[in-house]
């Protein structure tokens, strides 16, 4: 995938994408992965409706820790595949990066272009383990790929990212929560 330097104003799932008229957003996949698994079966017939966005995060299929080594691989290589395929195809693609444990330091980081801007969720780092799983894997990434950019769907973290220029979008689910409790 080719470095990317655009930031989109703000973000929405790819689930509402089908309906959603609001192309100056960049469409994210940090939702659940059923929701999304279509786009590797038939990319061709979503590239029409995605090329109206702004730009498109590459899928963030998932790496869970308990998940065999090949599968986790296999996720790793359609994230890269699709990404590279809608550069092709001409959308504005922003990279996101994921990881599981240390392990997966050795393969998630690779067909990522460094110096570019890149997506992440923090939505999984809540919690004394997963806060600092997450902040190690953020570090192993950041020396990988220094990132001039980190584009980050959830909350806040407590990290220094050393000069990196953040941006945070918060999560979807959040705010259906935020509208839910106000009525």
């Amino acid at each position: 995938i080719k470095p990317c330097g655009f930031i989109p104003e703000r973000i929405i799932p790819f689930n509402v994408a089908k309906t959603s008229e609001d192309y100056s957003a960049g469409i994210h996949f940090f939702i659940d992965d059923y929701q999304f698994e279509r786009i590797w079966r038939n990319p061709n017939a979503y590239l029409p409706r995605l090329s109206k966005f702004s730009c498109i995060f590459t899928p963030d299929f998932s790496l869970y820790l308990d998940m065999p080594y090949p599968m986790k691989l296999w996720n790793v290589y359609r994230n890269r595949l699709i990404g590279a395929w809608m550069q092709k195809c001409g959308l504005n693609v922003i990279p996101t990066v994921s990881w599981s444990d240390c392990q997966s330091f050795d393969y998630c980081f690779e067909g990522l272009p460094k110096h570019s801007t890149l997506a992440v969720s923090s939505m999984e780092c809540k919690g004394t383990v997963n806060s600092h799983r997450w902040n190690v894997g953020m570090h192993e990434m950041i020396s990988a790929l220094d990132p001039k950019q980190l584009l980050i769907y959830g909350h806040k973290v407590d990290y220094d990212f050393n000069g990196i220029n953040v941006i945070y979008y918060e999560s979807h689910i959040r705010n259906r929560f935020k509208e839910y409790e106000r009525q």
